[in-house]
């Protein structure tokens, strides 16, 4: 059946739900992250389990989202797909809340993960079809600040709720955020046509993995996923090692988040007036890594601090321009929330293999070897994207 066409009333609706939605996946997302490690370790998990049951949701994500950004792609009803998200993520709050085990714990991150599968492709999707074609990493930009936003806020919550109120008084909140959003879903559109018909013969995945730009894109995402995980992953205990303490490094990484969510939007803006949005992707990849060469020289909480500060205002070009990229090849060819779903997909598997080889050259080299391991990464992800768009002018991305 052929989805019928959406009215600009229909795609400012959208626009405006989804968004909300977003907010509310983040506070979610958010809400959990400061206490499911300290809860996995009081039911008796090992390091091993933590990572398992945090690497869980990524893995399912990671496989569902082209799936779900396909099946959008064809059949344009964002509303089913997104009460789906947030039905996941009321039946991850009820297992995590009968939970009398560290290895119960993975079943709510999994469902999790189902919930992020299905809920990432069609809310960008649905803020991207809402954008006016000059202004795609502006709105996908608004997109990522907004999540930024909530889930930099919601562990600030989550701990004080769990250090009041006990652990599993955090679940209970979020069954009904998750419940509300739900409700709030049934709001959007019923269905929204995709911006362009798919090319006949193609399914809208296997006509997305063709396209030579976005495969460009998914090494740059998951080189710059790498990194980023490592980052956030191996911070804490460099920091530590230094003296400073837990509520510093807590401090360093929500400045670094809220910051990150502020600059989402302007760096879209910035990203939608520059015609070679590639120079963009390169300056993210070689600020960052430089930026991770000098940090095992730094010392003290204000250096770390600032040297955060800087990471955000390289960050904040990464996400927009990586999307606005995708989304403009995805609306050329029909495969709008499979362009955007693949891409996050390898973001996904960046932040799985990140902290597993960043772990590894720990063990092998040591604490300071990890963050030149990223900064590596980085520098073969540039590599790669100089040798690519060297290809025929065909292959290289439009101007969004």
């Amino acid at each position: 059946m052929e989805a019928v066409s959406a009215t600009d009333a229909d795609r400012r609706r959208g626009l405006r739900v989804a968004v909300a939605l977003t907010f509310l996946a983040a506070l979610i997302i958010g809400l959990l992250a400061p206490i499911l490690p300290v809860f996995a370790r009081e039911l008796g998990a090992s390091g091993f389990w933590i990572g398992l049951i945090f690497s869980g949701s990524d893995i399912v994500r990671m496989f569902l989202g082209p799936w779900v950004g396909q099946l959008y792609d064809r059949t344009g009803r964002p509303r089913v797909l997104l009460q789906a998200a947030f039905g996941f993520h009321v039946l991850g709050a009820l297992l995590y809340g009968i939970s009398r085990s560290y290895p119960q714990l993975l079943w709510g991150r999994l469902s999790q993960g189902l919930a992020a599968g299905f809920f990432n492709p069609v809310a960008g999707s649905v803020i991207a079809q809402a954008a006016p074609s000059q202004r795609l990493s502006s709105y996908l930009g608004l997109y990522a600040s907004v999540f930024f936003l909530g889930f930099g806020l919601a562990p600030v919550f989550g701990g004080w709720i769990a250090d009041t109120w006990g652990i599993r008084a955090v679940f209970p909140v979020v069954g009904v955020l998750a419940l509300g959003a739900l409700a709030l879903a049934s709001a959007l559109p019923s269905q929204m046509a995709p911006a362009a018909p798919a090319r006949q013969g193609n399914a809208p995945l296997r006509e997305t993995l063709k396209n030579r730009v976005i495969q460009s894109l998914l090494v740059y995402r998951l080189g710059y996923a790498m990194a980023r995980s490592t980052l956030f992953t191996f911070f804490p205990i460099l920091a530590v090692t230094y003296g400073l303490s837990k509520t510093q490094v807590g401090w360093v990484l929500t400045v670094q988040i809220l910051l990150l969510s502020l600059l989402q939007f302007p760096g879209g803006w910035l990203v939608d007036r520059t015609r070679r949005k590639g120079y963009i992707l390169h300056f993210t990849l070689w600020a960052t890594a430089l930026l991770l060469l000098f940090m095992p020289r730094i010392h003290t909480f204000w250096g770390f601090l600032g040297l955060g500060i800087l990471l955000s205002l390289a960050g904040a070009l990464s996400a927009p321009a990586a999307l606005g990229i995708a989304a403009h090849e995805g609306q050329r060819t029909g495969t709008l929330a499979t362009a955007i779903s693949v891409n996050q997909s390898s973001f996904a598997l960046g932040m799985i293999l990140g902290p597993i080889l960043s772990g590894w050259v720990f063990d092998t080299l040591g604490l300071a070897a990890v963050f030149w391991a990223g900064a590596l990464y980085l520098a073969l992800d540039s590599l790669f994207l100089v040798l690519w768009f060297r290809r025929p002018p065909e292959a290289r991305p439009a101007p969004a």
